[in-house]
């Protein structure tokens, strides 16, 4: 046997290339941030087999256009890819034709295509081709298509007809930041993209007033199981009642900006027995009361996901009640803010099986969030924690309260101090800790984070797991700050602090 250690770099090229090819591409990222022999050990085209990302202009502008046009689409057949992401350039019409152009060769090169991207479609050149017409007929074992930022016209009868005849795999089906309004000279093709709607399991279509267009084309009984919407496209009752008889085995509901009320609620509650995740981002919440929460909740009795971000404030009887009438088995829960809540309200027990539960911006009197003391009793498998103001013996308790604890956020950071590692120092020697994977810690005051407090917290074991760390306020830090980071994370792969200088470290 061998007395001495061989360091990975000295194995053949070829063994290294075989290790790497077993690794996922985020893993790739990191191997190639090493040294400029990493770079070039990942930069391997067959490392990438399974996916790749490609803007048109870094072919159109490279001193060899041809050669690398022929390269890389002999790659994508030879090398069975089976995820693209494409970035078109349409800074003037002709990048644009030619962008069009490369999207077209690509698609009829990559036959065993399963997801594709298409990324700042901005107009039809007359001379090319349909890239959609040209997918359906090339690439047949398609399951998934995301088209962001782009025209109406790519849009048209051909176009989605060969998407409904060529892919007939194609289940997931995403629109974003597109430019759907247009001329009724050019109006778009409802039946069949309605057609190609029915068989979805899955569709995102964020554009506001377009999706109502579509109800009536479509027929009852689709497949689709999770949905995105903007909230103001069911701002009629009839839209969604609609909806939710097209649509009877829905598990997933995200409705994003306009207003969510009673009306949405109530038809909810009785349409959708089988839900398990409702996100409501960014929406107002002015229209709706407590009465309306309880209905909700107590009519989707499968709910495990609950997420709900607005800039309107609720009042603290909606947090009793919304807490009161979860459903038994919810694991992820973010609420947003509430006025005036005092700590007996944050008293009211959380399920016993949460998971994930997010608080994150409240304006509260001093020690009132110690009231989650008492709520988050029953949660001891709670792996994720987001909550706004905390101090010192908060701290302490919830670390000591939650073991299995591997994220915790704290937004508003300006009453704790140092003392709060020596009060786990001190009950890390009777009680189990957690190992905290994230860490992430805002809103300091002038004099709290300094190096003396990154050194105390490096001594305690919650530091010892820490895979990704953010200081916000580091006007106090010195290099010694990270001296002690480095030296007591050894896993550490994601560092940020900000304040009088940015520093950023992922690796």
């Amino acid at each position: 046997a061998f007395n001495h250690h061989c360091q990975l770099e000295q194995l053949p090229t070829e063994l290294l290339t075989r290790i790497l090819s077993e690794l996922d591409q985020a893993t790739l990222g990191r191997c190639a941030q090493l040294n400029k022999q990493w770079r070039q050990l990942t930069a391997q085209p067959l490392l990438w087999r399974n996916s790749i990302r490609i803007r048109a202009q870094t072919i159109i502008d490279s001193p060899t256009p041809v050669n690398q046009l022929s390269y890389w689409t002999s790659f994508c057949s030879s090398a069975s890819i089976q995820q693209l992401h494409f970035e078109l350039c349409s800074s003037d019409a002709e990048y644009n034709r030619r962008s069009v152009q490369l999207l077209n060769t690509f698609l009829s090169n990559s036959p065993c295509l399963q997801a594709l991207t298409i990324q700042g479609f901005d107009g039809m050149p007359t001379e090319e081709q349909n890239p959609l017409v040209v997918l359906g007929q090339s690439c047949s074992q398609l399951c998934t298509l995301k088209l962001i930022r782009f025209g109406r016209d790519l849009l048209t009868e051909e176009s989605v007809t060969a998407l409904n005849e060529g892919c007939l795999e194609l289940v997931d089906l995403e629109f974003r930041q597109s430019v759907l309004a247009g001329p009724d000279s050019n109006p778009l093709p409802l039946p069949q993209l309605a057609s190609l709607f029915s068989r979805l399991t899955r569709l995102n279509f964020l554009h506001e007033a377009t999706f109502p267009l579509f109800l009536d084309e479509m027929v009852d009984g689709t497949s689709i199981r999770e949905l995105v919407l903007n909230a103001s496209d069911l701002c009629y009752d009839e839209h969604l009642h609609r909806l939710l008889s097209l649509a009877p085995y829905l598990t997933t509901l995200k409705l994003q900006f306009g207003e969510f009320t009673e009306s949405h609620a109530g038809p909810l509650a009785s349409g959708c027995p089988n839900l398990q995740s409702l996100v409501l981002k960014n929406v107002s919440l002015c229209m709706i009361s407590a009465t309306g929460f309880v209905e909700l909740l107590n009519g989707c009795p499968k709910l495990r996901r609950l997420k709900i971000s607005s800039h309107d404030e609720l009042d603290s009887e909606c947090y009793r009640k919304i807490v009161a009438n979860l459903p038994s088995g919810i694991e992820d829960l973010k609420l947003p803010s509430f006025r005036k809540l005092r700590q007996p309200d944050l008293q009211s027990l959380l399920p016993r099986g949460l998971k994930r539960f997010e608080l994150p911006i409240q304006e509260l009197k001093h020690g009132c969030m110690r009231g989650l003391l008492v709520g988050l009793r029953p949660c001891s498998d709670l792996t994720n924690l987001n909550i706004s103001d905390c101090d010192d013996k908060l701290l302490s308790d919830l670390l000591t309260l939650l073991p299995r604890l591997r994220r915790l956020r704290l937004t508003n950071c300006n009453r704790l101090s140092g003392k709060v590692w020596e009060n786990l120092l001190k009950r890390g020697a009777t009680q189990p800790l957690p190992e905290l994977h994230e860490f992430a810690a805002l809103k300091f005051s002038d004099a709290s984070l300094n190096d003396e407090f990154v050194a105390k917290m490096c001594h305690t074991p919650v530091a010892r797991g820490l895979r990704r760390l953010e200081l916000s306020d580091c006007r106090s830090l010195t290099d010694a700050a990270l001296v002690s980071i480095a030296g007591a994370c050894p896993h550490l792969t994601d560092l940020k602090l900000s304040g009088r200088f940015f520093f950023k470290m992922v690796g």
